[in-house]
């Protein structure tokens, strides 16, 4: 009852969702539709994760992808981990999100 809603969108549906937002909470910016600014278009990514010991050290993404070399790059292109719990969540959800002609997908406590 108060679980949480969540929508997963293809971030190139983008437009939908405003227009769809718009007509229901604010109607007067639909002749304004889409908005669409990328403030941050000039900036340089910098990409770091979290490297998990007890240093808590961050590294960036360029170099954790160098020391994982060919094996992780094997390992994500041929699906090997596709069991894995968590991954193997997210790739199911990828799979229906991507499967419906709109790609938007709905989240709620009774989806599994």
């Amino acid at each position: 009852e108060n679980a949480p809603q969540l929508v997963f969108l293809n971030y190139k549906q983008i437009d939908k969702l405003q227009t769809l937002l718009a007509k229901h909470h604010c109607p007067e910016l639909l002749d304004e539709l889409p908005i669409k600014v990328n403030v941050a278009n000039e900036k340089e990514r910098k990409i770091f994760l979290y490297d998990g010991n007890e240093n808590k050290d961050v590294v960036r993404i360029e170099d954790w992808l160098e020391a994982k070399g060919p094996v992780m790059v094997m390992e994500w292109a041929l699906n090997l981990r596709s069991e894995a719990s968590c991954q193997a969540k997210t790739l199911h959800m990828e799979d229906e999100l991507f499967g419906c002609p709109d790609e938007a997908l709905k989240v709620t406590s009774e989806s599994g």
